[in-house]
């Protein structure tokens, strides 16, 4: 299952790459690092409005094409816990109807892997 973040860096990529800029250009006409820019598109980190609304300008584009991939279909299957809850969220994707799992059990995996990641640095979740 997607997340918010990877889902919005699909569609940054792809806009940059039709805009024929390279992520340090992005990234200087945005007042962002590199490194931020290239967290983003990987699905790393997701923006919130105010970056979302400078990448729009920098790559002359509308908010809604940087959103564009967020239809009604994604939203409703996408993930939208950060990404230290990535693994619950893989688990609740994957659990088949048949396997007799309840609620309780995915909350309880997604506790464990809250358990797991914390105190880990943030580049090794």
């Amino acid at each position: 299952m997607q997340t918010v973040a990877e889902l919005f860096g699909v569609a940054l990529r792809r806009v940059r790459y039709e805009r024929g800029l390279s992520q340090e250009a992005l990234a200087e006409a945005t007042g962002l690092s590199a490194n931020f820019v290239g967290e983003m598109e990987r699905g790393l980190n997701a923006p919130g409005l105010g970056v979302i609304v400078r990448l729009a300008r920098a790559l002359d584009v509308g908010v809604h094409d940087l959103l564009a991939d967020f239809t009604e279909a994604t939203i409703r299957r996408v993930c939208v816990r950060p990404t230290a809850h990535k693994l619950s969220c893989a688990a609740r994707a994957h659990v088949p109807k048949s396997s007799g799992a309840t609620a309780a059990n995915v909350r309880a995996a997604g506790r464990g892997a809250r358990v797991m990641s914390a105190g880990m640095p943030p580049a090794t979740l």
